[in-house]
Order: C-alpha cells, then sequence, then structure tokens
C-alpha cells in the first residue's frame, strides 16, 4: 500500500496530492447517468398487472380478511388517528418535495421518469376506478373522500410510483427513508379508512407498476459512484490515484475504474454501497439464467472483494503471475473497494496472431497447472482473463470466481474453458497439439464429458457464437486424439406425424371413456365454464406454473453440478411437450439425460438422475397417499365384499421379477459390468444429495412441493366452481389418478386421467358435470397448454445447444 498518499482529482494530468470533491448526499451517481433496461422490470409489471386484476376482482365482494383488517383498524385510539392523519399526509408532501429537488438539481432525465410515472399512475387510477368502482378515485382523500372507498387508492400509488422511479438515483441512506413513506402512506390509509384492504393493495401494485414501465422505457439508473466519490473512497485506503476514469466495459454486479499510482497503472473494483440493491437484484437474475453466476448469492459486498483478494495473494504464494493486491477494504463512503496492479500485462484477447506461437500456447498450460497445484481454480477463464507479461509470462486476471481446494468437475471445466479459450484464437488442430503436450494431458481425459457448449460461462460462450466455433467437434477432434472412448449422448426422440396423430386420437378416445363413464359428454364443459370464479382459475393457473419452479429446483438438488435456473425451468416445458409424444416416463427420462450430458453432467450420473428421481417421485406419491387416505378415510364408501386378491397377487409378481433381475444382473458379468457401475456412481451421488443439507431440502423439498403444487391447483378449481373438498381430500384424489395414469403407456395419461378425476371426486360427492368441467380444468391447465410454451423453449435450448 501507499501509506500517507494523497488522492487525485478526477482528470487526465490531475496532481497526486489534491483532495476528493464533495460528495452528494441525495444522488447517487452524476446527472448524466448511465443507464440499462432490465428484463426484471419487464417482469415486475407483468406481475403487478396480474395482482391488480386479482385485487380489483377481490374488491367487488367484502371477504372476511378485509373486514378483519379494517376492523382492526378502526378500533386504533384517537392519538393514533392523529398521527395517522399526519403520516399519510407527510407522505404526498415528501413526494412534492422529492420532485422539486430533481428539477432544482437540473436532472432533466429524472424529472422526465418522474411525471411519466405520475401520468401512468393517474391513467390507470381513473380507468381502474370507473371501471370496478364505477366511481371517480379520490385524489385528495383529506378533504374529499366517499363513504366507500373507490379502487384504488390513489395517494398510495402515487407515493409508490414517483419512489420508485426516482429509487435506483438515490443514495442508500435516502433509500431506507422511502420505505417508511411508503408504509405510513399504506398504513395511514387503512387506519383513517380511505382504503380498504384490496383498495390499497392495488392502488400499491398501480404504482410498481406505472415505475417498473418507466424504468423499462427509459432505462434504470445502474447507480454508478461518482468519480469524485471513488477519489474519497481511495482517500480512505490510503492510495492517491491520478487519471481516475471508467472502465469502457462494465461487468455486472461492480464497477471497473482505471488509473495510476505514482508506482505505475492501477484497476480499481467498487462494490458501490448505492448500487448494492440493483446489483444483487441483477446478480440474482443472472444466477436464474447462467450457471457461472449463482457463487455470488448470499455473499456481501466485502465477501465479495476480500475473497478475490485472498484468491490473488494465494495464487502469487504458489508462483502463479496474477495482478498485485495494492489495497482493499471498506470505506467512509459505505463502498468496498479492491485495488490491485497489473504491471503492464495483456490479455490473449490482445495479442497479435504471430505472437500466439506454441511456446507460448506451453506457458498457458503450466500456468493452468500450477494454478490447480497450488490448489485454486479459476471458475471462468477466457481470452480476456490469461494475461502474459512483458517476458511472456502468463497468468490470469479476475479470479473472482475461483475458489480454495475445487472439486474434480471445477477443475475439468478450467481445462475445458481454457482448451475452448485457446480453439477461439490458434484453432482446435494447435490448441489440442498444446495440451496434449502439456501435462493436463490426463485432467483433458477426465474432462472430455464436460466439453459441451452449455457448460461453458456465459462469456465463453458468447466468444464461441461469434467465432462458430463447433464444440462438438472439438470434443469429437479430444477423443480421436486422446484415443478415448467418446461420451455418447442420449438422442432425442423427434416428435412425429405418427406421434400426432396419436395424441389425436388418444383425445377422442378421452372423449368416449368420459362420457362412457359419466353418460355426460364434452358440451357440458362449456355450460360448467361460464358459472365458475375467474379470479379462481387464474388463482389456480398460476398455482399449476410454478409447479415448474419445484420441479426445477428438485433437480439442482440431484446433481452436485450447478445448473442455471432459467434454462432449467424451460427444460420443464420442454420436457412437457415430449411428454405428449412419449408414452410413460420414458421421454422425460431420456431428455433429461440428454440436457445434464449437456451441462458436463457424467454420463452415468445423468443416466441414473432420471430413474433416481422417478422412484422418489413414487415414494412421496405413495406416502402421501397413506397419509391422505387415513385422514379421509372415513370418508371413503367401500364395500363390504371389496376383494384385493388381484392387487395383492399382481404387486407380489411385480416384487418377485425384481428380485429375480438382480440376481440376474448380479450373476451374468456382461449385465454387471455395464449396470452395476452406473448405479454406483449415482448412488455416490445420491448419498451426497442427501447427506448435504442444503441439496437435500432442494431434492425432497422440491419433488414435495411439486406433488402439493399439483393438488393446490385441484383445489383452487374446485373453488372456482363452487365445490370445495378437503385438502387431504384434494390430495388423495390427485395422487390417485397421478398413480392410475402413471400406470397406462398412454401420452400424457389422455383420457385415462381425466375418467380418474372423474371418477375420484364423484366418490366424495362432487356432481358428475361439475367433475367434469374441474377434471378438464385441471388437464387443461397442468397438461395441454404448458406444451405449447414447450414446443418454442425446446427450440430454443436446442439453438443455445442446452439440448
Amino acid at each position: 500500500m501507499n501509506a500517507g498518499a494523497e488522492p487525485a482529482a478526477v482528470g487526465v494530468g490531475a496532481m497526486f496530492d489534491r483532495r476528493p470533491a464533495r460528495v452528494s448526499q441525495i444522488f447517487a451517481s452524476d446527472r448524466d447517468e448511465t443507464r440499462v433496461r432490465r428484463p426484471a422490470d419487464a417482469v415486475l409489471a407483468v406481475i403487478s398487472a396480474i395482482v391488480v386484476a386479482l385485487a380489483a376482482w377481490a374488491s367487488e365482494s367484502e371477504s372476511e380478511l378485509e373486514t378483519w383488517v379494517a376492523d382492526i383498524f378502526d378500533d386504533a385510539p384517537a392519538w393514533m388517528r392523529s398521527i395517522a392523519v399526519v403520516a399519510f399526509t407527510s407522505s404526498g408532501l415528501v413526494v412534492v418535495v422529492l420532485v422539486v429537488t430533481v428539477a432544482v438539481r437540473s436532472r432533466w432525465a429524472l424529472v422526465r421518469d418522474v411525471f411519466s410515472a405520475i401520468l401512468l399512475t393517474l391513467v390507470a387510477s381513473l380507468l381502474l376506478g370507473w371501471g370496478v368502482s364505477s366511481d371517480w378515485p379520490d385524489l385528495v382523500p383529506e378533504i374529499w373522500a366517499d363513504a366507500t372507498p373507490p379502487f384504488p387508492i390513489v395517494r398510495a400509488a402515487l407515493v409508490v410510483a414517483v419512489l420508485l422511479t426516482v429509487r435506483p438515483s438515490l443514495t442508500a441512506p435516502v433509500r431506507r427513508f422511502d420505505r417508511w413513506v411508503i408504509g405510513t402512506s399504506v398504513v395511514g390509509a387503512l387506519m383513517l379508512g380511505y382504503g380498504t384492504l384490496t383498495t390499497v393493495i392495488g392502488g400499491v401494485a398501480v404504482g410498481v407498476g406505472a415505475a417498473a414501465i418507466v424504468r423499462f422505457a427509459f432505462g434504470t439508473s445502474i447507480g454508478l459512484p461518482t468519480l469524485d466519490r471513488i477519489a474519497a473512497a481511495l482517500a480512505d485506503l490510503s492510495v492517491g490515484v491520478a487519471d481516475l476514469a471508467y472502465h469502457p466495459v462494465q461487468p455486472n454486479g461492480w464497477l471497473e475504474a482505471t488509473g495510476r499510482d505514482p508506482t505505475g497503472p492501477v484497476s480499481i473494483r467498487v462494490y458501490g454501497r448505492d448500487a448494492a440493491d440493483s446489483a444483487f437484484a441483477n446478480r440474482v437474475w443472472r444466477a436464474m439464467w447462467y450457471r457461472d453466476a449463482a457463487w455470488s448469492l448470499g455473499v456481501s459486498r466485502q465477501q465479495l472483494a476480500e475473497h478475490e483478494a485472498l484468491l490473488l495473494l494465494l495464487a502469487q504464494r504458489t508462483g502463479v503471475d496474477v495482478p498485485d493486491v495494492v489495497a482493499v477494504g471498506n470505506t467512509s463512503t459505505g463502498d468496498v473497494v479492491l485495488v490491485t496492479r497489473d504491471r503492464h500485462r495483456r490479455t490473449l484477447a490482445d495479442l497479435a496472431e504471430v505472437e500466439l506461437d506454441d511456446e507460448l500456447l506451453d506457458g498457458v498450460w503450466r500456468a493452468l497447472d500450477e494454478l490447480h497445484a497450488g490448489g485454486l481454480n479459476h471458475g471462468h477463464l477466457d481470452p480476456t482473463r490469461v494475461t502474459v507479461a512483458a517476458d511472456d509470462t502468463v497468468g490470469f486476471r479476475d479470479l473472482a470466481r475461483g475458489t480454495m481446494a475445487p472439486s474434480g468437475l471445477q477443475r475439468h471445466v478450467d481445462v475445458v474453458e481454457m482448451l475452448v479459450t485457446t480453439a477461439l484464437l490458434v484453432g482446435p488442430d494447435r490448441a489440442l497439439a498444446a495440451v496434449l503436450r502439456s501435462a493436463m494431458r490426463g485432467d483433458l481425459e477426465s474432462a472430455v464429458p464436460a466439453l459441451q457448449r452449455a457448460a461453458l460461462s456465459r462469456d465463453l460462450t458468447a466468444a464461441v457464437r461469434a467465432a462458430d466455433l463447433d464444440v462438438d467437434d472439438l470434443r469429437k477432434r479430444a477423443v480421436e486424439a486422446l484415443g478415448v472412448d467418446a461420451p455418447e449422448l442420449v438422442k432425442l426422440r423427434r416428435v412425429r406425424l405418427v406421434d400426432v396423430l396419436m395424441v389425436g386420437l388418444a383425445l377422442v378416445a378421452a372423449n368416449a371413456i368420459i362420457s362412457w363413464i359419466t353418460s355426460i359428454d364434452l358440451d357440458t364443459f362449456v355450460d360448467e365454464l361460464q358459472s365458475a370464479s375467474v379470479g379462481w382459475l387464474i388463482v389456480a393457473f398460476l398455482i399449476s406454473q410454478s409447479t415448474n419452479v419445484a420441479e426445477t429446483i428438485s433437480m439442482m438438488g440431484v446433481v452436485s453440478r450447478p445448473l442455471p435456473f432459467g434454462p432449467t425451468m424451460q427444460f420443464q416445458y420442454a420436457t412437457s411437450y415430449i411428454g405428449l409424444a412419449v408414452p410413460s416416463d420414458a421421454g422425460r427420462i431420456a431428455m433429461t439425460i440428454r440436457y445434464l450430458q449437456k451441462l458436463g453432467v457424467p454420463t452415468r450420473v445423468a443416466v441414473g438422475q432420471g430413474p433416481f428421481t422417478t422412484i422418489f417421485g413414487w415414494i412421496i406419491d405413495l406416502l402421501l397417499l397413506l397419509v391422505s387416505a387415513r385422514v379421509v378415510g372415513a370418508d371413503i364408501d367401500l364395500p363390504d365384499d371389496a376383494d384385493f386378491t388381484g392387487f395383492i397377487t399382481i404387486v407380489v409378481i411385480l416384487a418377485i421379477a425384481a428380485v429375480v433381475a438382480v440376481v440376474v444382473v448380479l450373476a451374468v458379468p456382461k449385465f454387471r459390468n455395464r449396470i452395476v457401475p452406473p448405479i454406483l456412481e449415482t448412488a455416490h451421488e445420491l448419498k451426497g444429495a442427501l447427506s448435504e443439507p442444503d441439496r437435500a431440502a432442494k431434492l425432497l423439498g422440491g419433488l414435495i412441493a411439486k406433488k402439493l403444487l399439483f393438488a393446490m391447483t385441484l383445489a383452487s378449481i374446485l373453488y372456482a366452481y363452487g365445490e370445495p373438498l378437503t385438502f387431504a381430500t384434494v390430495v388423495f384424489v390427485n395422487t390417485a389418478v397421478s398413480w392410475f395414469a402413471g400406470v397406462f403407456p398412454v401420452p400424457g395419461g389422455i383420457g385415462v386421467a381425466e375418467a380418474g378425476f372423474v371418477v375420484g371426486l364423484t366418490a366424495f360427492g362432487v356432481p358428475e358435470t361439475t367433475a367434469l368441467a374441474v377434471a378438464l380444468t385441471h388437464r387443461l391447465f397442468t397438461t395441454y397448454l404448458p406444451p405449447i410454451a414447450g414446443f418454442f423453449t425446446m427450440k430454443r435450448l436446442e439453438q443455445q445447444g442446452y439440448l
């Protein structure tokens, strides 16, 4: 560190002894702040619209919950109501002061955003007020307030809209204050009777939606600290830097700046206080879609900086050429700063083709071998993160995603990413020749199954796509050069014309089966649907789609390798599409194996994952069936002469067949050598899943949640048709039908499941016509609509190399 050095002012030619300028206490960034459009804002706008629709529907009839909340606030003492009047009025005044401050400070982009949000909020409130309550909303309820509060409450909507629009540009202390302002407007409205629970929820949702639309339309401030603020933070670390400037390419989650101290150029990484919320939201979003982004979840800004600093120091101690750590720590500005010195290193991406000779490629693999020998891995290799010093010493930069004591799989990913990195620069032949000459040839042999495009980091995948590098061809070349067996990927079965015809015939058969069982036809469904509650149907549809989230979580718990949440959830929709063409679980299992292989999961583990997950699902079904049957047993009327001999006989035969199969596999060497090793490796993987609390919670919790969410979907549909049953009864019917439909080799259980639901529901007193409508609605939400999205997600996953 440069102890006692004074920080420099910003600008070219700045002196090292000048003090930083005064830092704004209200706004986190400059007037010409950098803005980005976030997909999360579009998602938030859609969610807000759904909440507004549900709140508007609920406001039409006063519920018991709404009455209970109103009674609580009606009983509040007079002094609390007086405070509520002041707080509610003050919330509006705070917003006015904030708007004036934005205008006085000449932040015209924010002024445009604020007035756009206000306009959207007022238009939406007026339309909703007239459409839902047949009345205009109360703009100033302190003066004019109706006896029955109209939908929505405008004051809460305006407060939320303005504060959420301006919030990304404010400093962290001011942002903490805005939460109190929103809270006082909400609680004040309820206590003073200016709004009911549904009108307040609707108002807040309108404000959130308006702010999200404005932020998505004009972009959101990413909260970059000003250069003056960075200089003040560096002063706390006794680091004097001149020529301070933003790096032209900004990563996600932190800020990169450059400068120079008396020794030479330095790189500055700032985990900004005022960008902490947006950075965390961005990390969550990236973790959903990219495997290499999940590492930063649940980690504080200081931990991120200290982690990279520690890895740089450890790598340097083992002899690996990495940037020097100049300073790291938390500062009085609330920002966490890491300062490093690159010592005039260039990256592989900066080198000319003539400079990439064989000696340099050999040095690349020696450097990676040294890093692994020191008990470290990089975790995010690409041409911009491998460096070359003036004396041609190869090293690394940006070890933020590295780990200490890496697993074998993490080391394999480093090898794969380094091979792809060199292949991008010098071509597959020279890249393979270099690794075969190195001491890491054996590591490549073990890493061949992970040589998949989907297993690469996001940045490297983008480089592969831009260079049109065929990763599959690179894997084939590596297999031939190493002389090892190629990891065979499971072939996907395409949907053929005969599959479409089979689904059509199954639908015709379903109509015949249902009509035969219930003596009614599908035309009755339309009549029943017209009388159903739209609100409950919306709730049922949303719950039915959340089952894919539960399935994704359980799948992420089975394998130790991190899986990207977004593509894995898309994969669940893709399997629903295949499920209509391939009977039973066969198509889903084959597709799951293929997906996991593409993500670099060992083939044996990928093969065993599907059957084992299916078995776990059957076990959970059995437990749910037994528990729910015990609860509802008194409501089931079974004939006195019921004979279960045939069922017991089938169970015994299946058990004997399973024992014989096990004996044959163990006795015949050919079968034993082919079947036992994958089972043992998969069992070892599942043992880890069950012994590690985090993975066990994902695996078992996800599977149980999926089963219960399907039952909740059925319960919501029953409420929609006015025939509610106890939840235990719903669980029993849903689980029994799931088992019943799984026995028959019919695509998607078409016809069989519908008939099962009709029989099960009528057994508990639901009229046949209503039972048919419930069954068809449930199947529509869970089986027939998801494959439509599944067709497009499957194509997308294939284009991205996941299938």
